[in-house]
C-alpha cells in the first residue's frame, strides 16, 4: 500500500526506454546530464500514472487537482522508488507574484495526503537552495517504509521566465540520493 501510495502521490511510475544522458530544454535555458543508470519513462506510463495520482490526491486532500496547465519536461528513473521529473505550469493565473502561495498549496496538499494514507506524520523540511544561480523552494518529505527503509521525497520550485517550475526527485538509499543531488548541482541554466 505505502509503495503504491508513493507512486500515485508522485505521479510517476518508471517504465525505462532509450538511454539519454544530457538534456536541454531552451524555454528555461535549462541543461542537465542524467547519469547513465537513469531511463527515460514513457509519457504512455507517466500520463496513466498521474491519472491515478490525481484521484488519490483528491480523495485524500478533498481538493479538486486541476493538472491540465502543467507541461511536463522530463521524467527519468533508476528504479521504481528513485527517479527525477521535471514540470513547468503555462497557467497564466500563476504569476511572479502569487507563486510561492500557489506552491505552500502544492506543499499542504502532498503533506495532507500522506498524513491521511499513512496515519502518521512524515518528517519534513522546508528551506532554500540554489541551483545554478536559480533560487528554489526545497521541501522535503521523508517516512518510514517496511523494514527500515526510509522514502525520501523533494519538491523543488521556482518562477522563471514567466513559469511556476518544479523539480521532483526521490530516492531509498543515499547514494542514489547523492548521485540526484550532484547531477542538479551540475544542471546550468542560461543566464
Amino acid at each position: 500500500m505505502k509503495i503504491l501510495l508513493v507512486a500515485a502521490i508522485l505521479l510517476v511510475q518508471p517504465s525505462f526506454a532509450q538511454n539519454h544522458s544530457t538534456f536541454y530544454f531552451s524555454r528555461f535555458g535549462w541543461s542537465l546530464e542524467l547519469p547513465s543508470d537513469f531511463k527515460l519513462v514513457s509519457s504512455n506510463t507517466t500520463e496513466s500514472i498521474k491519472e491515478s495520482g490525481q484521484e488519490l490526491l483528491e480523495k485524500s486532500s478533498c481538493k479538486t487537482i486541476n493538472r491540465s496547465d502543467v507541461v511536463e519536461l522530463i521524467t527519468a528513473a533508476k528504479d521504481t522508488m528513485s527517479f527525477i521529473n521535471a514540470n513547468y505550469n503555462i497557467s497564466k493565473k500563476i504569476t511572479s507574484e502569487n507563486w510561492l502561495e500557489a506552491n505552500r498549496q502544492v506543499k499542504a496538499t502532498i503533506l495532507i495526503s500522506y498524513i491521511k494514507q499513512l496515519s502518521y506524520t512524515p518528517k519534513i523540511k522546508s528551506h532554500n537552495i540554489f541551483i545554478d544561480g536559480v533560487k528554489f523552494d526545497e521541501f522535503s518529505v521523508d517516512f518510514d517504509l517496511d523494514q527500515g527503509q526510509v522514502y525520501h521525497l523533494v519538491y523543488l520550485a521556482t518562477f522563471i521566465k514567466g513559469h511556476y517550475f518544479t523539480i521532483t526527485y526521490s530516492y531509498t538509499d543515499a547514494a542514489t540520493g547523492i548521485e540526484i543531488r550532484e547531477v542538479l548541482n551540475g544542471s546550468k541554466f542560461k543566464k
